[in-house]
């Protein structure tokens, strides 16, 4: 989990999101990548190459200078939450894509 928020309180999210089943038992167990600066660079992610990391993130602010083509851009979502909101579906199937075609970064 590359996330601007401390890991105390990702843990407590995580686990009150497992405890409502809205999140697979796993997702609580995510590695926490500890990072500092204005970018999540992801050289910080251990024991992984860049090539084999990709960013999922609603900031482009965020993203480290030379690794745009890493980055898979999430919408927004905060308050007021809309249970019909389908922008992680629409992630995975970027994932999904991404795994299927690895020649292409840049999609």
């Amino acid at each position: 989990m590359f996330t601007a928020i401390q890991e105390e309180r990702f843990r407590h999210i995580a686990k009150t999101l497992v405890e409502e089943r809205l999140v697979p038992p796993w997702f609580e167990h995510l590695e926490y990548v500890v990072w500092s600066g204005a970018t999540k660079d992801l050289t910080f992610v251990p024991a992984c190459a860049i090539d084999d990391v990709l960013l999922v993130d609603d900031l482009a602010g965020y993203v480290h200078p030379g690794q745009e083509g890493r980055w898979v851009r999430v919408e927004p979502f905060g308050p007021p939450f809309d249970h019909s909101d389908t922008g992680l579906a629409k992630v995975l199937e970027q994932l999904e894509e991404r795994v299927r075609s690895p020649a292409h970064p840049e999609r």
